[in-house]
């Protein structure tokens, strides 16, 4: 089966809205990276580092009495160490060797912005490999050190990597009006990042009027005529916020994801993307995006502003700022009717699985901004 691409993966709670995410699927294989060893102690805590690199660090808890025993890091970058894949796109992979003497370890695995390459790190989870297979373990990303750490008891012999897992679900809008139907779209990978045909799933929607739910055994999840795509509806009754937690099983293993959207009775404008919630590059390297911009104010001239990664290939009319790891797409349109629209393609790297964040759009209007929920 060819490579695919996706919106939204991972099995933490994730809040994303006002953007487009979607992978593309093939192992990347990198060598594998330093080994180190060093001990700090404390109290019963050791703390330690693998030194030259820091994308690895282990604090471990001994019965309270203070130990010098060093715990052997590796950082195997994106080489897996174990014959069986992981449960979504790897990140990192690493070893630790560690003798059969702590009772807790919190291991912290570090990941840069070119590790993510346009990835969204808020669903970044830590897997934890063992009898033959991988199991995610509780994760807590730290955005502003580029960290996600996890509390396990360590093996004498361990791997994990940081990892992001295989669903992704959108709405169609960020924010709707009441009695608007929000159209909700899911996409299951494996953890080879191809299409999941037939994905056993369920769906719980968090209303202010009350729980929802959905499945694709009563069939109010559908496939939406694409293997790995998946649609719902949701009726909206009363203003406020709708939460959506989504579980599908990926390799007899549960993949979660949340996300959210919003019903007003009152909002500025509404935006509407029209994009791909997976692509496969190898059939077809340029991607066609549209943004249909509804005005619910006076405004008669706007400033729309889109965002993108920066190793994207794009292919528009609009000023393209270079800014780091991502690129800043701007228009300048004036309204007819309340109305306008704006487009553009682009080509992705051919590597994969990978998972790329389209948006959000901003609208400038006088002195003022309007950006998608979130």
């Amino acid at each position: 089966m060819p490579p695919a691409t996706q919106v939204r993966c991972t099995r933490t709670t994730w809040y994303l809205r006002g953007t487009l995410l979607f992978s593309v699927s093939v192992v990347m294989v990198l060598t594998c990276g330093m080994v180190g060893i060093a001990g700090i102690t404390d109290q019963g805590c050791t703390r330690f580092d693998a030194p030259g690199m820091k994308n690895i660090s282990v604090t471990s808890i001994t019965d309270g009495n203070p130990v010098d025993a060093p715990i052997l890091l590796k950082d195997c970058g994106r080489s897996n160490p174990e014959p069986v894949n992981p449960h979504g796109i790897p990140v990192r992979y690493v070893d630790v060797h560690a003798p059969d003497i702590y009772e807790e370890t919190e291991i912290s695995i570090r990941y840069s912005d070119a590790d993510l390459d346009g990835l969204d790190e808020t669903r970044l989870v830590i897997e934890h490999y063992s009898n033959g297979t991988w199991t995610q373990i509780d994760s807590a990303v730290d955005a502003a050190n580029n960290t996600v750490i996890a509390t396990t008891s360590l093996l004498p012999t361990s791997t994990f990597v940081l990892v992001y897992n295989g669903t992704s679900v959108n709405t169609k809008k960020s924010i709707y009006h009441i009695g608007d139907a929000a159209e909700i779209t899911i996409v299951v990978l494996d953890h080879a990042g191809k299409p999941v045909r037939n994905a056993a799933i369920e769906m719980a929607v968090d209303a202010p009027d009350g729980m929802h739910y959905y499945s694709t055994v009563n069939r109010t999840i559908v496939p939406a005529g694409r293997d790995g795509v998946y649609k719902a509806y949701h009726n909206t009754t009363v203003e406020g916020m709708y939460n959506i937690t989504c579980a599908a099983v990926i390799d007899c293993n549960m993949s979660y994801f949340n996300t959210y959207f919003m019903v007003r009775s009152e909002y500025d404008f509404d935006i509407i993307r029209d994009a791909d919630s997976m692509i496969d590059p190898t059939k077809c390297n340029r991607f066609d995006v549209d943004i249909d911009i509804i005005s619910h104010t006076s405004a008669s001239v706007i400033t729309i502003w889109e965002y993108v990664p920066a190793n994207f290939i794009v292919y528009t009319d609009a000023d393209v700022i270079d800014a780091g790891s991502i690129k800043i797409l701007t228009w300048q349109r004036n309204l007819t009717g309340n109305r306008t629209s704006v487009n553009y393609s682009y080509s992705v790297p051919m590597e994969w699985p990978m998972l790329y964040q389209l948006g959000p759009v901003e609208v400038d209007y006088g002195n003022q901004t309007f950006r998608e929920a979130g």
